[in-house]
């Protein structure tokens, strides 16, 4: 299994929105969307967790997975 490394600005912004880091791993190996990011090379997964919508991005070297930041999707948000 893939190790799951977080970027400085990922656990920063985990922290001011309450994101467990469990859930971002949840969310990686098991996203309900899976998308490409905005940004070259970085993906985005989105999972329903406690009634809410994380968002997650990341980058996916060889062997790992990069967090560059998560957030909770607002209610009716049409991101995804």
């Amino acid at each position: 299994m893939k190790k799951v490394i977080l970027s400085p600005h990922a656990q920063k912004r985990m922290g001011e929105r309450k994101i467990k880091e469990s859930y971002i791993k949840k969310t990686i190996m098991e996203p309900e969307i899976n998308l490409p990011g905005i940004k070259p090379f970085r993906k985005r997964a989105m999972k329903k967790i406690n009634n809410k919508r994380l968002d997650v991005i990341y980058l996916e070297p060889e062997d790992s997975f990069v967090v560059v930041t998560a957030a909770w999707l607002k209610k009716g948000d049409t991101k995804c």
